[in-house]
């Protein structure tokens, strides 16, 4: 679902606050880890053999990146992982944009490498269909790393288990 017609781009408050705790939590666990480096944003070249329609201009070479809220992990220069938060204060929502993710050639044999935690009301459990609700389903159905309302302490955890299987899966 699309954000409703005539609605500017924003972020709120409640989102930046959930990106700034997840990413505070993941770069405290990252020191630990000097091994993965990490990066907010990526060049679509990167990713992409063909990127013709992400270029900036057709003058340069510059391509349109993509960033995610707790970044690319990389160890060893090869991409491992990426981190995304999403908040949500009802049920009706474009989380879907995080699947994009599953594009990126490294995740489509393990979307285990995708981290998204999801933060606020539009993220629990009901028992009515909500766009929340189906993305959560299916991430999960297909093997993405993926929580809803974590507090501090199981973010922390989460985090240390999903980082020492990336290093597990790529030492």
């Amino acid at each position: 679902m699309t954000a409703p017609k005539g609605t500017d781009s924003f972020t709120t408050t409640n989102s930046k606050n959930a990106e700034r705790k997840q990413r505070q939590i993941l770069e405290e666990i990252l020191s630990e880890f000097p091994k993965i480096e990490t990066k907010k944003a990526l060049s679509v070249s990167n990713i992409c053999e063909n990127w013709d329609y992400s270029r900036l201009n057709q003058k340069n070479k510059k391509c349109s990146e993509i960033n995610a809220d707790g970044g690319w992990l990389f160890i060893d220069e090869k991409l491992v992982g990426v981190v995304e938060c999403k908040y949500q204060s009802n049920t009706q929502n474009a989380c879907e944009r995080a699947f994009k993710y599953l594009a990126v050639p490294e995740f489509l044999s393990d979307p285990s490498s995708i981290f998204i935690s999801c933060h606020g009301k539009g993220f629990e459990k009901t028992d009515k269909g909500t766009s929340t609700g189906v993305f959560i389903d299916m991430c999960k159905n297909i093997g993405i790393t993926i929580y809803e309302n974590p507090d501090n302490t199981d973010l922390e955890r989460y985090f240390r288990e999903w980082i020492s299987n990336l290093i597990e899966k790529n030492s």
